[in-house]
């Protein structure tokens, strides 16, 4: 199940490495949920997926010129941050 609103800004207000932390503690499995994080809800699964989308945000690929930026990666991000951001009332 997706993160709520209200979930993904409990991650996004802990940070990443707070979210990776606390991750350490859940128990086996996807479904385990990932102790003193939002509502205490969110399973281990949502939260990987969550700093997943996080890393993705600028990805750089090495180039003839040097290093550029995976221009498809941002707009994936981009796409999906509109979608949400029309979603919310």
């Amino acid at each position: 199940m997706p993160l709520s609103t209200e979930q993904r800004a409990a991650c996004k207000d802990a940070g990443v490495d707070e979210v990776r932390a606390k991750m350490t503690y859940a128990g086996p499995g996807p479904g385990a949920v990932v102790p003193d994080l939002g509502d205490g809800l969110i399973t281990r699964q949502d939260a990987a997926d969550w700093l997943k989308e996080q890393k993705e945000m600028l990805v750089l690929k090495p180039s003839l010129w040097g290093l550029g930026f995976d221009l498809r990666a941002v707009g994936q991000r981009l796409q999906k941050w509109w979608c949400e951001k029309v979603r919310t009332p």
